[in-house]
């Protein structure tokens, strides 16, 4: 899995970001597995609450994920980087 984007922090930590919008049922099935599989404790993903899935979905990955109904808020997803970031 290639995640969309990486976060910087000035102390060298490297959280790193998937972002769920877009979907077919197929995508997000494909897209949900590989999260499960993903052995990456600095991985952060951020879901639209549109989507047909839960928390539950996620698997080890469920305490970090950030939904967002029309867009990511900057301040919740610092907040979540800050406090799984590696």
């Amino acid at each position: 899995m290639i995640p969309d984007s990486a976060i910087e922090h000035p102390a060298g930590r490297r959280p790193i970001l998937e972002i769920i919008g877009f979907w077919t049922p197929e995508y997000l099935e494909s897209k949900l597995k590989k999260i499960r599989q993903a052995d990456a404790e600095n991985l952060l993903v951020t879901v639209s609450e549109q989507l047909d899935c839960s928390n539950d979905d996620f698997g080890k990955t469920s305490e970090r994920v950030l939904w967002f109904k029309t867009g990511i808020h900057v301040y919740d997803l610092v907040e979540l980087a800050e406090e799984y970031s590696i």
